[in-house]
């Protein structure tokens, strides 16, 4: 069985907490990376701040080995 991870970081996560998440999936075997595309809380929650999708999935490719990565 292949297991993933999906994240919702328009609620609040930073770049480096995201790839700290990235990280360690990686290093215990999860297959894949998948985070949220949206650009505002689910919630409305105002002023909770956002990444890009694309650009934090890029960084992550440069400091990842083998996990796949994707929006969902």
């Amino acid at each position: 069985m292949r297991l993933s991870i999906m994240l919702e970081p328009q609620e609040g996560l930073t770049y480096a907490q995201q790839l700290a998440v990235a990280r360690r999936a990686e290093s215990t075997g999860f297959a894949g990376f998948y985070r949220s595309d949206h650009y505002a809380s689910v919630g409305d929650r105002a002023g909770v701040a956002s990444t890009d999708a694309w650009a934090v999935l890029a960084g992550l490719a440069g400091q990842t080995e083998r996990i796949t990565l994707g929006t969902m």
